[in-house]
C-alpha cells in the first residue's frame, strides 16, 4: 500500500484526465471541427465519387474522400471503375461519422454500415453512395444529380444491394453462392444449414418451408419498399445482394428465391388488362421487368411513366416528389413528361403531382387517372390537391372493391371493353395549369334525386336454401337484400324497400308471363342481380357494401329506369356524368365558388383550348351511340359544327359509379321522388340530343 494513498490517486486522475484531453485533441485535428465544404460540380455530366479507404477491421473509422469526375471519365476508366450502392436510407438521423478529407461528416446508421461491408482489407475502392456524392443541401444540384441517376447506375461496374440485415440464416444462405458450390444444389443444402423456420429444429421443416422461411426473413428488409431501389436495380449492369460481409448475384438470388416472390416483394404489379387502346401503356403493364436482368443493357425494361406509376403504388419515399422522380431513369417516354415538369426539389409536392395529373390526362386514357384518383384514400397531400390529380402518397382503398387497372363499362366497374367499341374524332380533354383544371367532354346522365343511405357492410345471417329454379333463387335473394340491415335504421329507408320490392314484382311477373325487361338490358339488369347475389354471399369484391343506390329518372318512352351503384360521399344535388371517350360514370359535384363572373375568362380559355386542338372555332362535341347484332355498346363522337355552343359547368369529383343497370320496372307508388324527367343518355337506344357538354374539375 503507498504511503500516500490520496495523493496516488489524486495523479492517477490527472493521468486520465490528459489521456482524455489528449484524445480529444487528436480527434479534433483529425476531423476539424469546421463544416464539410462541397465544392461545386463543373461539368454537365459531373459526379462525386467516395474513394474508401481500407482497413484491417471493420471496426475501423471510416477514412476516405470526395474525388470529382464524370460519367464520360468513368465510362472509359477500365482500370478504376466504381460501384454504385443502393440501401435504404433508414431515416434522417445521422448518428454515425465519416471522415472526409480530414473532415467530420454525418451519415445514417444505415450507410455506415453499408460502406462498412463493402470496405477492402487492402485496397481503396471507389463508390458512389447518393448521401455523401450528392450536395443534399443545395436543391438545384440536386435536382440536375437525381436527373442523372439513370446514367449514374448504368455507368457503374457493379451495384451492392446492401439489405442492411444481420441474419445468420440469410448469412449461411449467401455464403452457399461463392464459387465452389453449385447453383442447382443450394436449395438441397438449406437444411443442412439449419435454415429452417425460427421455432423448429434441425430437420423438422422440408425444403419448400426453408424456402419460404428465408424468403420471409429477406423480403422483410426495408430494402424492397423503398421507392429509388426499382430504378437501380434495373439499370445496374451487374447487381449484387449483400448482407453483412457475404454477397452474391441478384440474378442467382433471384432464381433461388423465384421471380414471382421478388416481383411481388419490389412492389411491382403487372396488369392483367389486355383491352388497352394504347399500346405502350397495355404491353408495358404486362411485361415483368425482372426477366431482362441478364440481357444486354440496351433491353432492359423501359414503359411509359404512368404505367410505372400505377405499377408501383405503394411504395415508399422519405420525400413524397420522389415517388416520380425515382422512376424517371426507365421511362420510355421522357420526351412527353418533360413537356410537364422536370426533376426540380423547389417544386412542392402538390405542383408535381398536380403536373403528373396533367401528363397522364394528356398521355393515356383518362380513365386510368380516375382510377388512380379516386381509387384511393387522400394521402399526406390531403385536399390540396386538384380533386382529379392522384395523391401517390395513399396506398389505402376508399372502397371495398377490386378493380383492374383500366377502361370500364357503363354497368360494372371491372369489366373489360373492347377500344373498338369507341371512337374518338378530335381532341375531347385538356388541361389548364392556373387554375389546375381537367376539362372533358361527356354527357350528363342525372342529377341526383332519389338516394338511399349506404348499404351496411355485412348483410344479416341467413340460413342456407336449397333452390328449385334459377328464377327461385334469384327472387329469394332480393326478399333477403330488401330485409338486409337493422330493421330501424337502414333498411326502413324509402328508397331501398321501394327499389327491392318493385324488382321483386317484376321477376313475379317474368316467372309468370315471360321476358320483362326491354331486349338490351338483360345483360345489365344480371349485373345488378350477381352483386346482390355477391353481397349476401360475403364476397368482398361486391359493389353494394358500404355504397349507396340511385334510382335514375324514367324513360318515358320504354318506362325504363337506370338504378347506379354510387360511393358513399354521394348525396342530393350531386350529378352523375358520362366521360365521353369511354362507357366509365362520374358522381360530380357543383363547384359553388366557381360561378358567375370568376369563371368568364376561365371558360374562354378554355374554349380557345378545344377550338385550337380541334382545327378551328364552331365546332360542338357529338356523341352517338349504336348496339351492335353482338349486343355490345358502339360509340361514336366527334366535333361537329353546329350553329349552337355547348354549355361548360365547373365541378369537383366525389367518387365513380360502380354500377349502372337499365331495366324496365313497374311504375313506383307516390313519393318524394313521383316528378320525372326524361332520361337522355347514351345507355337509351335513342337520345334525343346528341350534343355533348364540357365538364371542368377543380
Amino acid at each position: 500500500m503507498p504511503p500516500f494513498p490520496a495523493l496516488s490517486n489524486a495523479r492517477h486522475a490527472i493521468l486520465v484526465t490528459s489521456q482524455l484531453l489528449a484524445h480529444q485533441y487528436n480527434s479534433h485535428r483529425l476531423f476539424g471541427m469546421d463544416k464539410f465544404q462541397y465544392q461545386p460540380l463543373r461539368c454537365r455530366d459531373s459526379i462525386r465519387l467516395l474513394r474508401l479507404d481500407p482497413a484491417a477491421s471493420r471496426d475501423s473509422d471510416l477514412k476516405g474522400s470526395l474525388i470529382h469526375t464524370t460519367i464520360s471519365e468513368c465510362v472509359y476508366n477500365l482500370m478504376e471503375p466504381y460501384t454504385a450502392l443502393s440501401y435504404c436510407w433508414g431515416g434522417s438521423e445521422k448518428s454515425c461519422n465519416v471522415c472526409l478529407d480530414d473532415h467530420v461528416v454525418g451519415v445514417t446508421a444505415t450507410l455506415d454500415a453499408a460502406l462498412r461491408d463493402m470496405r477492402d482489407y487492402t485496397r481503396p475502392r471507389r463508390i458512389w453512395a447518393d448521401a455523401l456524392c450528392i450536395n443534399q443541401t443545395d436543391d438545384n444540384e440536386k435536382s440536375h444529380q437525381v436527373s442523372m441517376m439513370g446514367d449514374i447506375y448504368r455507368a457503374a461496374n457493379h451495384t451492392i444491394i446492401h439489405l442492411g440485415l444481420s441474419d445468420p440464416m440469410i448469412h449461411a444462405f449467401l455464403a452457399r453462392f461463392q464459387p465452389r458450390f453449385e447453383p442447382e444444389t443450394i436449395i438441397e443444402s438449406l437444411a443442412s444449414l439449419a435454415l429452417q423456420p425460427m421455432g423448429q429444429s434441425r430437420g423438422e421443416a422440408t425444403n419448400a418451408e426453408d424456402l419460404t422461411g428465408l424468403r420471409n426473413r429477406i423480403f422483410a428488409a426495408p430494402w424492397f419498399t423503398r421507392a429509388w431501389v426499382f430504378q437501380e436495380l434495373v439499370l445496374s449492369q451487374d447487381p449484387w445482394v449483400q448482407c453483412g460481409p457475404y454477397r452474391a448475384r441478384w440474378i442467382d438470388i433471384s432464381n433461388t428465391l423465384g421471380l414471382d416472390y421478388v416481383t411481388k416483394a419490389m412492389r411491382f404489379q403487372i396488369s392483367k388488362d389486355k383491352s388497352s387502346k394504347w399500346e405502350l401503356e397495355g404491353k408495358a403493364a404486362q411485361v415483368n421487368p425482372f426477366t431482362k436482368m441478364n440481357e444486354r443493357q440496351a433491353e432492359k425494361y423501359t414503359a411509359p411513366l404512368s404505367s410505372i406509376l400505377r405499377a408501383r403504388r405503394g411504395i415508399q419515399a422519405t420525400d413524397p416528389r420522389d415517388l416520380i422522380y425515382a422512376n424517371l431513369g426507365i421511362t420510355s417516354d421522357p420526351n412527353v413528361w418533360k413537356k410537364y415538369f422536370a426533376v426540380d426539389y423547389t417544386l412542392s409536392v402538390e405542383t408535381l403531382f398536380n403536373e403528373v395529373a396533367r401528363y397522364m390526362a394528356g398521355t393515356s386514357n383518362i380513365d386510368f387517372l380516375f382510377f388512380e384518383a379516386l381509387t384511393f384514400k387522400p394521402g399526406l397531400c390531403g385536399s390540396s390537391l386538384a380533386s382529379w390529380a392522384p395523391d401517390w402518397t395513399s396506398t389505402a382503398r376508399r372502397y371495398n372493391v377490386t378493380s383492374v387497372h383500366g377502361p370500364e363499362t357503363h354497368y360494372r366497374a371491372d369489366d373489360e371493353v373492347s377500344v373498338r367499341d369507341v371512337e374518338i374524332r378530335g381532341v375531347h380533354c385538356v388541361t389548364t395549369k392556373s387554375p389546375w383544371t381537367l376539362c372533358f367532354t361527356g354527357r350528363r346522365l342525372e342529377v341526383v334525386r332519389t338516394i338511399s343511405l349506404a348499404v351496411p357492410d355485412t348483410p344479416q345471417e341467413a340460413s342456407s336454401v336449397m333452390y328449385q329454379t334459377d328464377h327461385d333463387r334469384r327472387f329469394r335473394q332480393w326478399e333477403r337484400f330488401r330485409d338486409v340491415g337493422a330493421p330501424n335504421a337502414w333498411s326502413g329507408r324509402w328508397i331501398h324497400k321501394q327499389l327491392c320490392s318493385r324488382v321483386l314484382e317484376a321477376r313475379k311477373r317474368d316467372y309468370l308471363n315471360g321476358p320483362f325487361s326491354i331486349d338490351y338490358s338483360d345483360t345489365l339488369f344480371d349485373a345488378l342481380d350477381d352483386e346482390v347475389a355477391k353481397y349476401l354471399g360475403a364476397n368482398s369484391t361486391n359493389y353494394l357494401a358500404g355504397n349507396k343506390i340511385v334510382l335514375g329518372s324514367l324513360n318515358e318512352e320504354g318506362g325504363a329506369q337506370p338504378v347506379f351503384v354510387v360511393p358513399p360521399e354521394t348525396k342530393k344535388g350531386d350529378i352523375l356524368v358520362e366521360i365521353g371517350t369511354s362507357y366509365v360514370v362520374l358522381v360530380l359535384r357543383p363547384a359553388e365558388q366557381w360561378r358567375g363572373d370568376r369563371v368568364t375568362r376561365l371558360d374562354d380559355e378554355i374554349r380557345r383550348a378545344f377550338d385550337a386542338a380541334n382545327d378551328g372555332p364552331g365546332k360542338v362535341p357529338f356523341a352517338e351511340t349504336s348496339y351492335l347484332v353482338t349486343g355490345r355498346v358502339a360509340k361514336f363522337i366527334n366535333w361537329e359544327y353546329d350553329s349552337s355552343s355547348y354549355h361548360i359547368g365547373h365541378y369537383v369529383v366525389v367518387g365513380k359509379c360502380f354500377l349502372t343497370t337499365l331495366c324496365k320496372l313497374p311504375p313506383m307508388s307516390a313519393s318524394p321522388a313521383s316528378k320525372y324527367r326524361k332520361w337522355d343518355s347514351l345507355v337509351s337506344k335513342h337520345s334525343s340530343d346528341p350534343r355533348m357538354e364540357v365538364f371542368v374539375l377543380h
